[in-house]
């Protein structure tokens, strides 16, 4: 374990170091508590970040509800998120309890055999995904107590999963993800045919494939996301959108289409999930 970043009130957020083998592929493994009870007026509101991610629930249940569709993640059932372009709302039951595995944009393909727009804007079961494979880790996790042996559990099984993969340096592909991080979701889909002599619609099927969203679809997610990271009071009142948005129509109509709320509304929300998911 690294560290904590809570108990802050109702919270406990913890980060694990991810090993050597996965590092490459895993851009953080943690744990969730959450002690109180949620107020249905004010959801904790989690941003999309261009991360597909594993979720495991350790006790109790949580319900996210996403584009108005309500998912529930049941005590000891892993699941996968898909890339979202839209917000969740979290409701917790009390004492709930989760793991968290966070994949590099350009590295869940490697360990999901199917194309990951299958499951763009979806949180599917890693049962039906993965059907024996994920039935074997289940029953171990469910008998595991500790929750540092059950971040050693799940590590061991994406490192099985990855002896069996051809691993081979970095893609054209991969490279047009990185940029697009690297730039803040600023680059043109012309800079990145460019760079990778890829035609956009060749750009746009293996964006699907291996990221789950096209280009420009996941290079909006990612300016967002620097954007909402370090979003306050102050830096709306300074304007520091228009480092990313033309003007300020532009930017509150893209917040309020990813965040269901206007900039200043968010703002007095007082999303507690910011506080400890933003970090």
């Amino acid at each position: 374990m690294e560290h904590s970043l809570g108990p802050l009130k109702d919270f406990s957020f913890k980060l694990y170091s991810v090993v050597p083998q996965l590092r490459p592929f895993i851009k953080r493994i943690w744990s969730f508590e959450y002690f109180g009870k949620s107020e249905t007026s004010t959801l904790p509101t989690i941003a999309p970040n261009g991360e597909v991610k594993i979720i495991y629930s350790l006790r109790k249940n949580m319900r996210s509800i996403i584009a108005g569709v309500t998912h529930d993640h049941v005590e000891s059932r892993g699941q996968v998120v898909g890339l979202h372009t839209v917000a969740g709302r979290m409701d917790w039951d009390s004492n709930y309890g989760s793991l968290g595995i966070d994949f590099f944009p350009q590295t869940a393909c490697r360990f999901f055999r199917f194309p990951l727009s299958e499951i763009t804007g979806r949180i599917v079961d890693l049962q039906e995904i993965m059907g024996k494979t994920w039935s074997r880790i289940a029953d171990k996790l469910e008998s595991t107590l500790s929750v540092d042996a059950k971040v050693d559990c799940i590590q061991q099984f994406l490192i099985d999963i990855l002896s069996n993969e051809n691993l081979s340096s970095l893609s054209a592909s991969d490279y047009a993800v990185l940029k697009i991080i690297e730039c803040s979701g600023m680059n043109t889909i012309n800079s990145l045919s460019e760079i990778t002599s890829y035609s956009r619609r060749h750009l746009d099927r293996i964006f699907l494939q291996n990221v789950g969203l096209a280009p420009k679809a996941f290079a909006n997610v990612i300016k967002f996301d620097r954007l909402f990271k370090g979003f306050t009071e102050k830096e709306l009142e300074n304007a520091i959108f228009l480092d990313f948005y033309y003007d300020q129509p532009h930017f509150s109509k893209t917040f309020k289409s990813m965040i269901g709320l206007t900039p200043r509304e968010y703002l007095r929300s007082k999303n507690l999930a910011h506080d400890i998911f933003y970090q």
